[in-house]
């Protein structure tokens, strides 16, 4: 801002210049009150956005909570993931499965030690279906036939029921 750059009239003996630039701060007092508010009330937007922001993530993380699948979760926890990783869909039967290696083998072996649930329980990428005693074929087939048509290879299944073993040769 320029000013008045006499500082005393030459009659008068008046500081004229800060006389002027007096009078020019106070008419710009008005603009300097407005500038001032302005910067008060984009501090205070500020705030209220930030405020909504918050709000807004806490309806959204609230909305988690309208339906009941929050609380009918499950867990799967492995002691060791690198052996063997778990996971429980909302349906899973609660429970507790232990898996002991009993010996390496060159072939695929599945042992079990017990079900919650006599009827169906998953494991992994793996299903284990038990059906009742009854549950047979009703007519004679071909060991090819079985398993969608890709058959039966030759092999051994052993069943363990508590302490007893079966052994089945294909």
């Amino acid at each position: 801002m320029s000013g008045i750059t006499s500082s005393i009239g030459l009659f008068s003996g008046i500081d004229t210049g800060s006389l002027i630039n007096q009078l020019i701060a106070l008419e710009a007092r008005p603009r300097d009150l407005a500038q001032n508010r302005i910067f008060q009330l984009k501090l205070q937007q500020s705030a209220y956005l930030d405020i909504n922001s918050k709000l807004s993530a806490l309806r959204s993380a609230a909305s988690n909570f309208r339906t009941n699948f929050i609380f009918e979760s499950m867990g799967a926890l492995s002691s060791d993931d690198a052996i063997l990783s778990a996971t429980a869909s909302r349906k899973a039967v609660p429970g507790t499965y232990s898996f002991i290696v009993d010996r390496l083998v060159s072939s695929q072996q599945m042992l079990s030690r017990g079900f919650s649930d006599k009827d169906n329980t998953a494991l992994g990428a793996t299903s284990f279906t038990f059906e009742s005693a009854d549950g047979r074929l009703d007519r004679d087939i071909a060991l090819a036939d079985l398993n969608d048509g890709a058959g039966v290879e030759r092999g051994k299944i052993t069943i363990t029921q508590g302490t007893e073993t079966a052994a089945i040769d294909l």
